[in-house]
């Protein structure tokens, strides 16, 4: 199957989903997650906040538990379409978090930083393909 195969069908596969599981999965996915970083040496995560009308998995639980943590910093991107880019800002107590016209909780304000200093990054997926490959919406922005 190809990329637009796969990318349609798990779409339409992820809308069927009820709100009861869908929050299921996205608590076990942030339970997962959790996990994860509490096992890790590293302090500074990227994450991607859900798109609600693709029916994302919610991870703002896991996105106010690093923000609320000592010693790790969260960071949230910005998108461009016209130039397929991302701005990933540093999140602090003034950032202010808005939904984008394309449904995207994005940052309005804050410090940008240099990709570099991101050590996790959490990439939002539709699906993958046999080989591992991330299967996203198509813009080629992760």
């Amino acid at each position: 199957m190809n990329k637009q195969v796969l990318r349609d069908l798990f779409l339409e596969k992820r809308k069927t989903l009820t709100q009861s599981e869908l929050n299921r999965r996205s608590q076990l996915l942030c339970a997962h997650t959790l996990r994860f970083i509490q096992k890790q040496p590293f302090r500074h995560y990227h994450i991607f906040l859900p798109i609600q009308k693709q029916h994302e998995p919610d991870t703002w639980p896991v996105f106010d538990w690093l923000k609320s943590s000592e010693g790790f910093m969260v960071y949230l991107p910005k998108t461009n379409f016209k130039d397929r880019t991302l701005i990933h800002y540093q999140v602090d107590t003034g950032t202010f978090i808005e939904t984008s016209k394309f449904g995207i909780p994005e940052p309005t304000n804050g410090k940008s930083i240099a990709p570099e200093v991101i050590e996790i990054v959490f990439v939002p997926l539709i699906s993958y393909d046999l080989n591992g490959n991330r299967i996203g919406y198509g813009a080629g922005l992760y």
